[in-house]
């Protein structure tokens, strides 16, 4: 009688940022850069780095374009 496998686990995979074993659903890729991370780690990659850079920027640039543009009408 031969033995044949009902159930496959997915083979873990190491990810690349914390190195640690995880299923390749567990991890997670930057759309832009294509730069992958696990659930578990909190990395960011440099396109999530510049974005906060452009909100930071946003917020401190809204509340001079406002007065400005209230001294206007």
């Amino acid at each position: 009688m031969s033995a044949t496998p009902v159930l496959e686990f997915p083979a873990p995979v190491l990810c690349p940022t914390c190195n640690r074993p995880c299923s390749i659903e567990d991890l997670s890729e930057c759309l832009r850069c294509g730069q992958q991370y696990c659930r578990h780690d909190s990395w960011e990659c440099e396109c999530d780095r510049e974005a906060e850079e452009i909100v930071a920027r946003a917020r401190r640039i809204t509340p001079a374009l406002t007065r400005f543009l209230t001294g206007l009408f």
